[in-house]
């Protein structure tokens, strides 16, 4: 099994600057409880799950609540939501079993991963925080992403300062640039370093310092031959995609781009006797599959509640 032991009731699955995330058993079920403190930034990220409820890539809300501060007690928001094993700790059990996953469980975490990103562009929302610990994988290996505390909405012409994204998934005109104009270049880029990490088992540019991290970064841009020793490891169907998005910001392609790029029979991959559900808005654009292969089962458009 790909996936780590369930936790038990009570167990810490997750902490954080803005709160915790605990275990709780809700009959036979796991439940995962998000608790945040009551402050604007809490309130926008159980409304924007809210909003993003029915899209198959993004964790699913089953209650929330807050409570307002009251004299000197604070306020505070409360989420139960699915349980998903989050990749950071698939990595690491992995790592320790010294195992790598199957290439059929790569190829459809990558492939969803993408697709998860596409969609919330689609939709003028931006994580801006992707990496291994804000991916969580499903039993049946169904991608969804987790965490949408530095999400905001795209508006043309406006800055956004650079306070997101974790050191070793950022983009370079991060290192670079004290403002940047383009959020959703900043996931692309993420997804991309994920994805290498899906399939070489460790973060390419992992470092202590912003520093080397940087340094790392540039070298892997600057140079073909570092760039292709980084993705020494990635599969070909996936190789062409991650080169174009792991560069400059100019140059960068988009999460759709990427997508539609990547070849039709890449979208069918069982798992464990189940087709792994995917979503591709440019669908009516693809090709027919070729003669023998079977049609890949879209998933309808994602709704909103």
């Amino acid at each position: 099994m790909f996936l780590p032991a369930p936790p038990r009731d009570g167990d810490i699955l997750g902490t954080g600057v803005c709160g915790n995330v605990i275990a709780r058993m809700r009959g036979n079920d796991v439940v995962a409880v998000k608790t945040l403190a009551h402050e604007r930034h809490s309130l926008l990220e159980a409304d924007i799950l809210k909003e993003l409820q029915g899209c198959p890539f993004v964790v699913k809300v089953h209650n929330q609540f807050s409570i307002s501060s009251y004299y000197s007690c604070p306020g505070f928001v409360v989420m139960e939501m699915e349980y998903i094993v989050a990749l950071e700790s698939i990595f690491r059990l992995r790592r320790e079993k010294k195992e790598r996953l199957p290439s059929k469980l790569q190829d459809a975490i990558s492939f969803q991963l993408f697709c998860a990103i596409e969609h919330l562009h689609s939709r003028g929302i931006c994580h801006r925080d992707v990496k291994p610990s804000n991916v969580g994988v499903s039993q049946v290996g169904c991608v969804k992403l987790i965490d949408f505390g530095l999400f905001c909405k795209v508006k043309i012409g406006r800055s956004y300062t650079q306070e997101v994204v974790s050191l070793w998934w950022r983009a370079p005109e991060m290192f670079l640039w004290p403002e940047y104009t383009d959020p959703c270049a900043l996931d692309v880029w993420a997804a991309s370093v994920v994805a290498v990490e899906v399939y070489s088992g460790r973060c390419p540019f992992r470092a202590s310092q912003e520093s080397e991290v940087f340094l790392k970064v540039h070298r892997a841009i600057s140079h073909p031959s570092e760039m292709d020793a980084l993705l020494m490891t990635v599969p070909q169907w996936i190789k062409p995609a991650l080169k174009s998005c792991l560069c400059d910001v100019e140059e960068r392609w988009t999460a759709e781009e990427a997508v539609k790029s990547f070849p039709s029979k890449v979208a069918i991959l069982p798992l464990q006797g189940v087709y792994v559900p995917y979503y591709v808005t440019a669908a009516k654009k693809r090709s027919r599959p070729d003669e023998g292969e079977t049609p890949s089962p879209l998933l309808p458009r994602c709704t909103s509640q």
